[in-house]
């Protein structure tokens, strides 16, 4: 069990120290529950929802984040980042769409970013393979075909259909909105003008 530090700039490194240390456990585990390290990230967004910024892409790859990832990570590991986070995020949007409107309405921009990566990554791997492109830079396999890409929009598209409105609304208003895919942006305008 892992005891929230009260220091969000301290929280959010735990949490990406969970989401790295499931980046490392699960080409070794692919058919494992995640359960695990979704308890403790649980733990630790329960007492403090701003350490979601932990898990989104962006934080991982901007230069003010705390720690160099791009240059830490091999260039496998941070192709298959997005993935992971998917599968942490996931079981998480229950109890987070459930909290205030900021916290509903970033886990919904962090799931959609954390999508956004996988997909632009499942696109640069169908690239490669039609070009001189190291193919052991990215997590192949059973990981990047369309059932898996299927299967993971569809419980995105399952978690929109059951979030509340005003964070839907809000979700709207913001660049996340602009970057995600089409189909989610249909889903959330229909529920908005249904």
């Amino acid at each position: 069990m892992i005891n929230p530090s009260g220091s969000t700039e301290i929280d959010v490194l735990v949490v990406q120290l969970v989401a790295l240390a499931a980046l490392l456990w699960f080409p070794q585990s692919f058919n494992q529950e995640w359960t695990g390290f979704v308890d403790k990230l649980s733990s630790v967004i329960d007492r403090n929802p701003l350490v979601l910024k932990g898990l989104r892409v962006s934080h991982w790859t901007n230069k003010d984040c705390p720690l160099p990832w791009k240059k830490i990570l091999p260039t496998f590991s941070f192709h298959l980042l997005p993935f992971v986070l998917l599968h942490l995020l996931l079981p998480l949007s229950g109890p987070l769409l459930l909290r205030d409107l900021s916290t509903a309405t970033d886990y919904l921009a962090t799931l959609i970013e954390a999508h956004s990566q996988w997909i632009e990554t499942t696109y640069s791997f169908v690239e490669s393979l039609s070009s001189s492109a190291s193919k052991s830079d990215y997590p192949a396999g059973q990981l990047l075909d369309l059932t898996t890409t299927a299967r993971i929009t569809s419980a995105i598209q399952k978690i929109l259909q059951d979030a509340p409105l005003r964070a839907l609304r809000t979700l709207q208003q913001s660049s996340a909105f602009n970057q995600m895919d089409a189909d989610f942006q249909t889903t959330i305008r229909q529920r908005i003008n249904s």
